[in-house]
């Protein structure tokens, strides 16, 4: 082996320890604080199931919330982490290439592993939500009742001051918030 070669594969290795590095920096990062994400997120589910509990039902999915803003925290991690390691990374030797591999390979587990997590909140939701006796957690599981106070209260007023949807029982009128 000439020292050509040996030099070859001594850049070789570093690049793939830096890259390796960055990977690893980037899905523990984003998972040490995205699991205090999703226990503060699955708190505020939870407490939107008690108001909704306590309010008759109104219709609200609460697993959408964990589930759907978990993009907006990836965004966020998306700007902090390059601007956290990218001082550390290049002063440490590594390079700009591997610094760009590794957080796009990073992300990409990330990404994919958010998206799990976030399909799993809202594929558990029914189940835990008719384990605690709240219903099946489908939304607006209340609109019946609701759409019979309303076909009641209609029935003794005038045909002009009617809603269309009382008398037709179109999804319309199936109640607030759906």
């Amino acid at each position: 082996m000439t020292t050509l070669d040996e030099r070859q594969e001594a850049v070789a290795v570093h690049e793939r320890r830096a890259t390796r590095a960055v990977t690893n920096y980037v899905i523990g990062g984003t998972w040490y604080i995205g699991i205090w994400y999703f226990a503060v997120a699955v708190v505020g589910a939870a407490i939107i199931v008690v108001i909704e509990v306590s309010n008759d039902g109104v219709g609200i999915n609460p697993a959408t919330g964990p589930a759907g803003s978990a993009r907006f925290f990836l965004f966020v991690m998306g700007i902090l982490l390059p601007l956290m390691l990218m001082p550390v990374h290049l002063a440490a030797g590594g390079t700009r290439r591997t610094l760009t591999r590794g957080f796009l390979v990073g992300g990409a587990a990330v990404g994919v592993m958010f998206a799990a997590a976030a399909t799993l909140v809202v594929l558990l939701q029914p189940w835990v939500l008719d384990l605690l006796g709240v219903g099946t957690g489908r939304p607006c599981r209340s609109s019946r009742s609701w759409a019979r106070r309303s076909r009641s209260a209609s029935s003794t007023s005038s045909p002009a001051t009617r809603s269309p949807s009382a008398t037709t029982g179109s999804a319309a009128g199936a109640g607030p918030g759906c």
